[in-house]
């Protein structure tokens, strides 16, 4: 029963590996920041580096070459589907909706219960 217990929990980490493998990348921001924001998602489980951050001025790079259409439809697609916010982390966060919001809150309370609710303006 433990042997495929473990080949289940093996296939799904080959399967999220495979999810979050990179195309091939023709963008040479994204083939310099790519390994950054896959370490960023699996620290924060997210891939949006704020900009003051290692990375983060690549981010905002990234998103002036998506609205200026010069990233292509593989990038596009692989930076989808490990999370990217297209907008800016400003816009993101006015545009979020408040129970999405009150939730991330709560969540960062709960795994830092020393802050009483004082979460710091660069929050991961």
């Amino acid at each position: 029963v433990n042997s495929n217990e473990n080949k289940n929990d093996n296939s799904l980490t080959e399967a999220d590996d495979d999810a979050m493998m990179p195309p091939p990348f023709t963008s040479p921001v994204l083939q310099q920041v790519a390994p950054e924001l896959l370490q960023w998602k699996l620290k924060y489980g997210h891939p949006n580096i704020p900009l003051k951050n290692p990375g983060g001025a690549q981010c905002q790079t990234l998103r002036r070459l998506y609205i200026q259409n010069k990233l292509t439809p593989p990038e596009i697609e692989w930076l989808k589907r490990i999370g990217f916010q297209f907008q800016n982390l400003e816009d993101f966060y006015r545009a979020s909706d408040f129970d999405e919001m009150f939730d991330r809150m709560m969540e960062y309370e709960r795994s830092h219960p020393e802050s009483n609710f004082r979460i710091p303006k660069k929050c991961p």
